[in-house]
């Protein structure tokens, strides 16, 4: 597992390729999207201080929002933007988008007060790219453009889906 998120964190287009082709790597992406939200709990509440149900939240959104991600990925990558090489299913973009969200971890660095906006922004663009790299891999495009534009198009009814789940929990 270690040396997958290494070849994720270092846009090894291979490890992407193992990923999606190995069905037990779900339970690995998995465990990287806990982690990741368990981060992302800590570094946006700690001045409002840490509760367990807010733990637990961050957590059950964090899964929720990358099932969805998926979902929403794999409709726009497969329906909307084919070519005729590609073929997948949810299966293959959750275990590439969950290890596409190992950059996140470090996420945590945001917690130095002088480097928070440079580590949320550099994590930013690393995750972008992680994820853009996933979705290529995992709808076996051969251009990283339409990667790019599944992105795009898949973020809007993925951001209105995640802000109405996220105002109601709260």
């Amino acid at each position: 597992m270690i040396n997958r998120i290494i070849g994720v964190l270092t846009l090894n287009v291979n490890t992407y390729e193992e990923i999606e082709a190995d069905k037990n790597a779900t339970i690995q992406s998995f465990s990287i999207v806990v982690l990741s939200s368990i981060v992302t709990a800590i570094i946006l509440k700690p001045d409002t201080g840490f509760s367990l149900p807010n733990f637990i939240s961050a957590i059950i959104i964090g899964i929720f929002l990358w099932g969805l991600w998926a979902l929403v990925t794999m409709f726009v990558g497969t329906k909307l933007l084919p070519t005729q090489e590609t073929s997948s299913n949810w299966g293959e973009l959750a275990r590439t988008t969950g290890y596409a969200q190992a950059p996140k971890l470090f996420s945590i660095f945001a917690l130095i007060p002088i480097l928070t906006t440079i580590v949320l922004f550099i994590v930013g663009v690393w995750n972008l790219i992680t994820m853009i790299i996933a979705i290529r891999q995992a709808l076996d495009y051969t251009s990283t453009w339409r990667a790019v534009f599944v992105v795009l198009l898949g973020f809007l009814p993925y951001a209105i889906i995640a802000s109405l789940v996220i105002s109601l929990l709260q």
